[in-house]
């Protein structure tokens, strides 16, 4: 078997894990391949000298990343892999060296680079990690993505005998819709007008079920397992549907298409980016939509749909 990764040897979820693992890698790549060289320069050069260059190196990367694009070496970051577990023996060695040299403080910076090291991720810019997974996947014969069809029921959409739709709710759904309103509720009343009180209850759920979509978002990016990463982010798609079912808000819409290409599903998340796009420039608010757009940039969002259309188009 040789150095690069060979994905017919694993199986889909080993291959998965391979690739967000060493898309990681590469988006702080520079970072990365700091954690078993840096503890050895500390040794020979000037500290200031070795911890500014992985910063400098770091700031360089973020354009030069973009210029490499899809073509990701399947084999530099297979060797790259191998490499950093060298930490185990530079970081030590350095460390014992320095202290050998009564330069104590620099031992501990060497012993401890492999955490140190996670604080320059800031200079690499923000890393679209789902996006290189989707290359990697690609560069070794493996694309596990599935264009979303809204076109299809749902499993949250029940339909009664005249097929008319009712959206159903999972109990953490219920949970964060009753927060929500108790959020908005003031003395146990909701002073709004009489002719507006339906549409704004709609609202306050469906900004119950946004919130619920974020929180499992932000859960399936800490977590390492796949099924458990694929069940946060179907949680979250799913909340964030039936959002724009009962409060048909375009916001929603790019939410649903961030959390889409959260998933690798890209060709799907585009066509939710161009929905957004489409239907936020004919939308016109009226004042409830404007209140509880109130806490949302719009302007960002769609500049960011249009960027993410470029970068998945790629």
């Amino acid at each position: 078997m040789g150095i690069a990764w060979n994905s017919t040897e694993h199986s889909d979820s080993e291959n998965l894990q391979w690739c967000w693992l060493r898309a990681s890698e590469w988006g702080c790549w520079p970072v990365f391949l700091s954690i078993p060289i840096v503890p050895i320069f500390l040794i020979f050069t000037k500290w200031w000298i070795v911890i500014g260059s992985v910063a400098i190196l770091s700031i360089l990367w973020s354009p030069i990343r973009d210029i490499i694009g899809n073509n990701i070496s399947i084999a530099a970051v297979s060797i790259g892999a191998y490499l950093v577990v060298l930490k185990w023996i530079t970081c030590p060695l350095a460390a014992f060296i320095l202290i050998l040299h009564h330069k104590y403080i620099l031992a501990i910076i060497a012993l401890l680079w492999p955490v140190i090291a996670g604080f320059f991720q800031i200079f690499c810019g923000r890393v679209q990690i789902g996006i290189y997974q989707n290359i990697l996947m690609a560069r070794i014969g493996c694309d596990y993505s599935e264009p979303f069809n809204k076109k299809h029921d749902l499993p949250w959409i029940k339909r009664d005998s005249a097929e008319n739709v009712n959206l159903e709710f999972t109990v953490d759904e219920q949970h964060e819709i009753q927060k929500s309103f108790n959020y908005f509720l003031s003395d146990g009343q909701l002073y709004t007008p009489k002719e507006c009180v339906d549409e704004v209850q709609k609202a306050i759920a469906a900004r119950g079920l946004s919130n619920y979509a974020e929180d499992q978002a932000s859960n399936a990016s800490f977590v390492s397992d796949n099924k458990k990463q694929e069940e946060h982010m179907n949680k979250a798609i799913a909340a964030i549907w039936k959002a724009y079912s009962l409060f048909p808000l375009p916001i929603y819409i790019y939410d649903a298409a961030c959390f889409i290409g959260m998933s690798c599903k890209y060709d799907a998340a585009v066509a939710a980016m161009k929905d957004f796009l489409k239907l936020q420039e004919t939308f016109k608010p009226n004042q409830v939509h404007e209140l509880f757009l109130s806490q949302r940039d719009i302007n960002s969002a769609i500049n960011d749909a249009k960027e993410k259309i470029r970068l998945y188009n790629r």
